[in-house]
């Protein structure tokens, strides 16, 4: 049977299109072997593919220029790296559509060529794709002002698990009637089908854009500089704050020392009131207790600090360790959400990684190798902290995190049967992307 599929791939695709194990080590990641690595060009090939794997029983998982091979022992791995094609950008109607192997941020830059926008950051800063944008769905640091990334697509053409293509939404903004099938995908992960293009909402380009950077030496003070911010009602386009760990590669070169802790605001509006907040809040910045205070005004210097966060960013999500903890707890609120992780888990400047969305009031923490001797104790403690505070650790972690604390398991059952049961119904074979798990740990 294996050798049936891969000469039924190569009949399909030719030799050009598909790569045998021994060659493909540099497009995966995991430690179980596919039977093929696969590069369709359209959507024709990701519809025989997917048939190809139904009538041999087969398990596929889809991925950019790399697919994750958990789960795919014996199983086709798809790269939609050769699906990258800007079919349109209809400045008009502020619309483009893509197919889903599109480098996210190659795609932005071509946008501010033509005067366009399309705010979500990449998922992986440097190498996530627009497919990849959409499947994980997950909020950055420009949500708050921008919206979270489902409000960018308005439509997508998906290829089932039984090779069926769906094709949903339009070039308009109300185009939902009942239940939401075009937001209903993301987030999804791949797991209810292939997305093989996508239709994108757009803004108009900015016409400034400036940054601030504040060293501070302990979050407490950042913290009150932060929520100074808010009190004035300055809502920038992002807002961060990093420990030291991340902030050395944003500042290397800028600030004479690292940085104890980080502030990185970034404003885009106007050019008039974009000059007066960035005059403001480094005012805001000095008087809190900024040690050192920079504000980026030339055009190069904010692409290079922000592809520094772009790259920040590629090198956290390449880790594939399950100790980044994703908790949300409200603007508000971040100031004792600091102060309650510390107790839990130490000094957070020693932590490998801190980073607050401010604007978001969510803070991403990497634990360290103590935290992690007795991982479900922490995670525990830090759901019982965040919950406390009007928030949680996000996902379904946190669900099951909830219901574990408060003795309502059953609950949790519940929430995970219906999870399970919607992905049965698209994939009732449990064809594609075996390795993912929607309901968590």
């Amino acid at each position: 049977m294996k050798k049936q599929v891969v000469k039924e791939i190569q009949a399909l695709m030719g030799n050009q299109s598909i790569v045998i194990p021994e060659s493909m080590a540099g497009y995966l990641k995991g430690n179980e072997a596919p039977l093929a690595l696969v590069f369709p060009e359209n959507t024709s090939d990701v519809v025989k593919l997917i048939k190809i794997a139904d009538k041999c029983a087969v398990k596929v998982a889809v991925g950019g220029n790399t697919v994750v091979t958990k789960g795919l022992k014996d199983g086709i791995a798809i790269s939609m790296a050769r699906m990258s094609r800007i079919i349109e950008i209809d400045h008009e109607n502020l619309v483009a559509t893509v197919e889903p192997g599109v480098n996210h941020k190659e795609f932005q830059e071509k946008l501010a060529a033509e005067g366009l926008y399309f705010p979500p950051e990449p998922f992986k800063g440097l190498t996530s794709s627009i497919g990849g944008c959409f499947a994980n769905g997950i909020l950055d640091s420009r949500s708050f002002n921008y919206g979270p990334t489902r409000t960018y697509i308005l439509g997508f053409e998906m290829v089932l698990p039984n090779g069926e293509v769906l094709n949903v939404g339009s070039k308009t903004i109300k185009n939902v009637a009942g239940y939401d099938m075009i937001h209903f995908v993301v987030g999804s992960r791949g797991t209810l089908g292939i997305i093989t293009k996508v239709l994108i909402k757009l803004l108009p380009l900015p016409a400034a854009q400036k940054t601030v950077l504040g060293s501070f030496l302990n979050y407490t003070d950042a913290c009150k500089c932060i929520s100074t911010l808010f009190s004035r009602r300055i809502y920038t386009a992002r807002l961060n704050l990093l420990n030291s760990a991340m902030a050395h590669d944003i500042t290397s070169g800028i600030f004479t020392e690292t940085p104890k802790y980080l502030v990185m605001a970034d404003i885009e509006g106007f050019k008039p009131s974009t000059k007066h907040l960035s005059q403001e809040i480094a005012s805001i910045f000095k008087l809190g207790g900024a040690i050192d205070i920079m504000v980026a005004e030339d055009p190069d210097q904010n692409d290079a600090i922000w592809n520094n966060w772009l790259a920040l960013k590629e090198k956290l999500n390449s880790d594939s360790s399950f100790s980044t903890i994703d908790i949300m707890v409200g603007q508000s609120k971040l100031h004792e959400a600091l102060k309650g992780l510390e107790a839990i888990v130490g000094n957070l400047d020693l932590s490998p990684s801190l980073i607050v969305h401010a604007l978001n009031g969510n803070i991403l923490l990497v634990l360290s190798e103590s935290s992690l001797s007795d991982i479900d104790e922490t995670l525990l403690g830090i759901s019982k902290l965040s919950t406390s505070l009007g928030g949680s650790i996000s996902g379904s972690l946190g669900q099951r995190l909830r219901c574990q604390s408060s003795n309502e398991n059953e609950m949790w059952e519940d929430m995970a049967g219906i999870i399970t049961s919607i992905r049965n119904q698209f994939d009732p074979k449990g064809t594609l992307i075996p390795g993912e798990s929607l309901i968590g740990r």
